[in-house]
């Protein structure tokens, strides 16, 4: 943990406005962009004006922070509240500074305190990079999404084309001494 926090000692760390999502909409876009290019599961595509959307209609319910380095933003992140939960929702990285800034291990620490603060009993934090959120202490629990087509012949070809056992092609790690 200390060492990852080392690597941003030198960034700001901060909850980003409604106005600032607004102001750096085109970092935003890119930085979301990057992240969505790499991932294997991408159902539906947002952008900004989504992110801004959550802002103006979630209020208190939906935090922003990014991640500055003299002004430029490496990374923000958008968690979701309710009494019972936190949703680690979107994330934007810079690659470029992921790995000397350890950007997404940090905004995965960014993530459990502002859960904590929230005073929220669990965190959901989405379903990739599933080792190294378990490096932070995740665990896998599977849950059942349901979805429904409005074409009634793709309804029924969908069922077939979707998994239906669960893959572990990654290695559980425990940061928790036995």
């Amino acid at each position: 943990y200390v060492q990852v926090k080392k690597k941003i000692s030198g960034c700001e760390m901060r909850v980003l406005t409604t106005d600032e999502l607004i102001e750096r909409k085109e970092e935003i876009d890119r930085l979301y962009l990057a992240v969505q290019n790499k991932s294997p599961v991408r159902l539906v595509m947002h952008n900004s004006d989504y992110l801004i959307s959550l802002s103006k209609r979630l209020k208190s319910k939906v935090e922003f922070k990014g991640i500055l380095e003299n002004g430029k933003l490496l990374a923000f992140m958008a968690g979701v509240k309710d009494h019972q939960h936190f949703e680690a929702h979107h994330i934007g990285i810079d690659y470029e500074y992921n790995k000397s800034h350890c950007l997404y291990q940090n905004i995965l620490y960014a993530y459990i305190e502002m859960a904590i603060l929230a005073k929220t009993p669990l965190i959901s934090f989405g379903r990739t990079a599933l080792e190294m959120k378990t490096t932070v202490g995740a665990v896998v629990h599977t849950y059942q999404a349901y979805i429904k087509l409005n074409n009634t012949l793709l309804n029924g070809i969908a069922c077939h084309m979707l998994p239906t056992e669960y893959e572990m092609d990654w290695i559980p790690r425990n940061p928790f001494r036995q």
